[in-house]
């Protein structure tokens, strides 16, 4: 898999790490920082932000530790994304190459499913300030363009896994 395509798969997953910031630092209002889609209360939001930080930080863990079984875990056993995810980890380690620095600029994070054991949010972002690091030499990786994914998160023995992720260029 070409470098864009694993820093746009990375994309999908670091989401809300800027967003979840913004709403904790209170420095603008939750509108200013992240829309919420139609019926949506911002309590939803801030949640759904929550999730995906949290497990945007767990996924840029074990991507900077070039640790596949961490990898694994973070997604539902049948995720064909995390399959995904994890291929390109290990084509990463056989290069003898780990993926630092993961972060993501938010443009926009819409709630559309807000339960208790489901969430699903649609956000509009890209990857920046990723490193490829080897023994001896560290490259910082091209920023990614900006695409929209639709991230389908599900409560598991109570962490949040990544069921699936589609992506589409940003409009």
């Amino acid at each position: 898999m070409r470098t864009r395509t694993l820093l746009l798969l990375a994309t999908s997953f670091t989401v809300c790490t800027i967003a979840a910031c913004a709403i904790a630092s209170g420095g603008a209002t939750t509108s200013e920082r992240v829309q919420s889609g139609g019926e949506t209360a911002p309590s939803s939001v801030v949640r759904a932000a929550q999730v995906l930080a949290a497990w945007d930080r767990a996924r840029a863990a074990a991507w900077a530790r070039g640790d596949p079984i961490a990898l694994v875990a973070l997604y539902a056993r049948s995720s064909a994304t995390g399959a995904r995810d994890v291929a390109d980890l290990s084509r990463w380690h056989e290069r003898r190459l780990r993926v630092v620095g993961l972060r993501q600029q938010v443009a926009r994070l819409r709630v559309l499913v807000a339960r208790p054991r489901r969430v699903v949010v649609e956000a509009t972002e890209r990857t920046v300030d990723a490193t490829a690091v080897a023994r001896h030499r560290r490259t910082a990786l091209p920023d990614s363009a900006w695409a929209t994914h639709r991230i389908r998160f599900r409560r598991v023995d109570g962490r949040w896994v990544v069921v699936e992720v589609t992506a589409q260029p940003a409009r």
